[in-house]
């Protein structure tokens, strides 16, 4: 708070307390603070500086100001950010961390200030929850796919005999990651994936679900792809992982979308169209 009070005296300073137009000016802006061969400096230039650079100082005191109205204070991320500096460090980052960052504190502070941002934007979807859950259908999901129909047979086969998904999908040749995940309906599935998602009423494994594609040999010609789907349902009851659920739909939003909004519900105003004008074109 005191870099912002720092430079606000700074501006209250250089301004006529009796200004009432929209772009605040400077008394004697024409004065000469110092000049040199071929350029001068006023009063007004060093007005237009600190008015434009605060910018920056302002919209980080505003997001305190919000986090401490949100209840969510900064200390309670300090762990979690000098845990993940430390991680980055074993995992040989430091010397790029500090000719980043400067230093390794730096990285820290960075790190645990988007933690409270983040925080923010999840309480923003919380307060929007419901017409947030309407429009995404939120299901929790497993999903591989296989070249080879008979693998996605025999994957079926061991799941419905017992297997765990993941295991029945690595022993049949599936290479890559089938953790759960939540899945969204804004998410980039295959559109039959995301018809059999949002059509399953119970949980557990689908028949294969066929898609194709249209790709080209090595002489150029037309040849369609078929790729066998298949995707479990683990739970479509989004009140069993709501907090998981927030979070996800969390990482989609940007604070800088959603400022205005915040801005205006604690009734944050600007008194200056230079530094109105730049905060909102910088969002």
């Amino acid at each position: 708070m005191k870099k912002i009070v720092i430079l606000l005296i700074c501006l209250l300073a250089l301004t006529a307390c009796n200004n009432k137009a929209s772009y605040s000016k400077v008394s004697d802006e024409d004065e000469v603070i110092f000049s040199g061969p071929g350029t001068t400096y006023t009063k007004g230039d060093l007005y237009a500086v600190l008015k434009l650079t605060s910018s920056t100082t302002i919209n980080n005191e505003l997001i305190n100001y919000i986090a401490n109205k949100e209840n969510i204070n900064p200390d309670d991320y300090k762990a979690e950010a000098e845990e993940y500096t430390q991680l980055m460090v074993d995992y040989g980052l430091e010397e790029t961390i500090i000719s980043y960052y400067g230093s390794l504190d730096a990285f820290t502070k960075m790190y645990q200030d988007d933690l409270v941002q983040f925080q923010i934007v999840k309480n923003y979807v919380s307060d929007h929850y419901d017409e947030y859950v309407t429009v995404d259908k939120p299901v929790k999901i497993q999903n591989v796919y296989f070249d080879n129909e008979e693998a996605a047979k025999k994957m079926i086969e061991d799941v419905n005999s017992g297997k765990d998904f993941a295991t029945a999908a690595a022993e049949n040749g599936y290479e890559a990651d089938c953790s759960e995940f939540i899945a969204l309906d804004s998410d980039d599935l295959l559109l039959e994936v995301k018809e059999y998602i949002n059509s399953a009423t119970q949980t557990g494994i689908s028949s294969i679900i066929e898609s194709s594609t249209t790709s080209a040999d090595d002489e150029g010609n037309e040849i369609e792809v078929k790729q066998y789907n298949i995707v479990n349902i683990v739970d479509n009851d989004v009140n069993n992982y709501k907090e998981d659920y927030i979070s996800v739909k969390a990482e989609t939003i940007t604070l800088d979308s959603i400022k205005d909004e915040l801005f205006s519900k604690l009734n944050i105003e600007y008194f200056d169209q230079d530094l109105y004008d730049l905060m909102t074109t910088e969002e």
